[in-house]
């Protein structure tokens, strides 16, 4: 389980929020779902955000999102994105509104 702290309160009440950030790349592991997968995790890094990253090829489970074509983002099971590649400053934003 990978954690991020986030801080909510005055640095004197060192009161901390613990929030996970669940990100799945779905597709069948074609290359514009490779290409997503390994822009996620250049752009994690860059922000320097830990994340479970889990890339989803089975076909019932990306049904159950309800998208029309791959690849997909989804972030804390929310779908962000499918049927394109994002840019990279798309993604950060993407993470951004989950953190």
């Amino acid at each position: 389980m990978n954690l991020r702290l986030e801080k909510t309160d005055d640095f004197s009440n060192k009161k901390w929020e613990v929030r996970k950030l669940d990100i799945k790349v779905l597709g069948p592991g074609c290359s514009r779902c490779q290409q997503l997968e390994k822009d996620v995790v250049n752009v994690l890094a860059d922000m320097n955000v830990t994340a479970n990253v889990q890339k989803v090829k089975d076909i019932q489970s990306i049904m159950s999102y309800k998208i029309m074509s791959t690849p997909a983002l989804v972030i804390n099971e929310k779908v962000k994105v499918f049927g394109k590649v994002p840019k990279k400053d798309e993604i950060k934003k993407y993470i951004q509104e989950e953190l």
